[in-house]
């Protein structure tokens, strides 16, 4: 913002900045420009801080790799702006006690805004963070417990708020539908059971959809293997006698093959008894880890059903809620700053739902596509692939590679052939998905151009990995939102057209 708003004011300065780091002090009793530059410096920086960048990068260096150290110097320039605002307010705010000059962020905020209590407030949690800080620090393993008891305490609510955010995409629909069915019939009785049923009715529809891919793709998985098992000895034969002839093949041109030798019998009962093994193994190690998060199994359903009966609520008074949050922000903030933040709001809601009914939609299409382009080739479990590859493409950067290699091993177990065919054809489906469809479909839905799209989605994935691909289309429209509001409103204000 400051950036923006200074019009880069920490590169358009920075040969003048050079220049004053030249000049002489006046008289004895001043200090040299670069006196102060040290001074500042060493009461901005400090030596821990020092430290603890040259440790991060060492750590970001080896961790992170090398794209971790640009975007600290990244931070580092854009926080350049913020440091010259607050030393600019600091200079003009600063008043003279005796000899002495005294000023800073709660002095500025004194006598710009005219609220010593919020100068106030502000000195006080800034010694409190200060404190905080300084107990996180030499106390880091109880800091993480606290972080974690904290986290664990609202985490019902979390997911409840996530739950609600994703019914709420079923919900809209459902309830326009539940208008058009009624048509000129509908009244008070219709509108004051409108939100029950649509409620219910979309809260079935996404379990139904959640049970029935369940019941779908774990019996083919479970059928799938249990064939390949069962057609191992054979295949395994087939490969050796296609392996003879190969070398007989090439005996006669001077090039001689090691032997290949396998008893199908004997790997088939070797891949039964690793089954059950490390089958009873991954079970008991699933349902441990799904104990230990929630410390039992006790607390991990109270958790789930308050968290689904929180989104329930938020889902059924949605409308108060909202109303509720712009009274308070009318009541705290001006007018013109309360419509501003309630716009936004509007806008990140509208960008984050827009964007996951593009991702539905787009995995709805890939997911057809890719059952047509099966039936085409003549590729075997097509109805059950099609599913996981629509499925899995919900999921950022790994959902492409696990819907492929779970359709590649179904496939495999029946035909290698036909397996290398479907990779082929997932790779060029894939292409078209991720040029054509993907910034189409989802760059539309939350009005971000296509090329926007293909941008936000390889810097946030780059940057922040999984969380940054979720979050990385929905957040950078919100911004393209904002500039381009900027941008009109600027251009308006000269005369131009937008």
């Amino acid at each position: 913002y400051f950036t923006l708003r200074t019009g880069g004011v920490q590169f358009r300065l920075f040969p003048e900045a050079l220049r004053v780091l030249g000049e002489k002090k006046k008289d004895g009793k001043d200090i040299s420009s670069f006196q102060a530059l040290m001074i500042s410096t060493a009461s901005r920086v400090g030596t821990g801080n020092i430290a603890g960048v040259a440790n991060a990068i060492i750590a970001a260096t080896l961790i992170g790799g090398y794209g971790a150290v640009f975007w600290m110097w990244l931070l580092a320039i854009i926080g350049a702006a913020s440091a010259f605002v607050e030393s600019t307010l600091a200079q003009c705010y600063k008043e003279k006690h005796g000899e002495n000059w005294v000023g800073g962020p709660a002095y500025y905020i004194q006598k710009a805004l005219g609220s010593r209590a919020f100068g106030v407030v502000f000195a006080v949690l800034l010694i409190a963070f200060g404190v905080v800080l300084y107990w996180v620090l030499t106390n880091p393993s109880q800091a993480w417990r606290f972080v974690s008891g904290f986290f664990s305490l609202f985490f019902p609510f979390l997911l409840g708020g996530c739950l609600a955010f994703l019914v709420n995409v079923v919900l809209r629909p459902v309830e326009r539908g539940w208008r058009r069915l009624w048509g000129k019939r509908y009244g008070p009785r219709q509108d004051k059971a409108r939100r029950p049923v649509c409620l219910l009715v979309s809260v079935l529809l996404v379990i139904g959809v959640v049970f029935a891919l369940f019941f779908v793709i774990v019996p083919s998985l479970k059928d799938s293997i249990v064939n390949f098992v069962n057609l191992l000895p054979e295949r395994i034969l087939q490969l050796q006698n296609w392996w003879n002839q190969l070398s007989s093949f090439l005996a006669e041109h001077g090039a001689h093959l090691p032997d290949f030798s396998l008893n199908g019998q004997e790997m088939q009962q070797k891949i039964l008894d690793w089954m059950r093994q490390y089958g009873d193994q991954f079970l008991n190690t699933t349902i441990s880890t799904a104990i230990g998060i929630t410390s039992s199994v006790v607390s991990l359903i109270f958790n789930l059903v308050l968290a689904l009966a929180f989104a329930l609520y938020l889902l059924a008074q949605k409308e108060t809620l909202t109303r509720q949050a712009k009274k308070v922000v009318q009541a705290i903030f001006s007018s013109k700053r309360a419509q501003q933040i309630t716009e936004l709001a509007h806008m990140t809601n509208r960008a984050f739902s827009n964007f996951v009914t593009g991702q539905l939609t787009e995995a709805l299409i890939l997911g057809c596509l890719c059952f047509l382009g099966m039936l085409i080739f003549r590729l075997p479990y097509a109805g059950v692939i099609s599913v996981i590859i629509g499925f899995t493409a919900l999921i950022p950067i790994f959902g492409a590679f696990i819907g492929v290699a779970i359709g590649a091993l179904l496939i495999l177990l029946v035909n290698p052939i036909q397996a290398l065919w479907f990779i082929l054809f997932i790779i060029v489906l894939q292409q078209i998905e991720s040029n054509v469809i993907y910034p189409r479909v989802v760059g539309k839905s939350v009005g971000l151009p296509g090329i926007w799209v293909l941008a936000a989605v390889t810097i946030g994935g780059n940057a922040f990995g999984l969380l940054g691909m979720l979050f990385a289309v929905p957040l950078c429209s919100v911004l393209y939102a904002v500039a381009r509001r900027v941008v009109h409103r600027r251009l308006a204000q000269k005369g131009l057209a937008p």
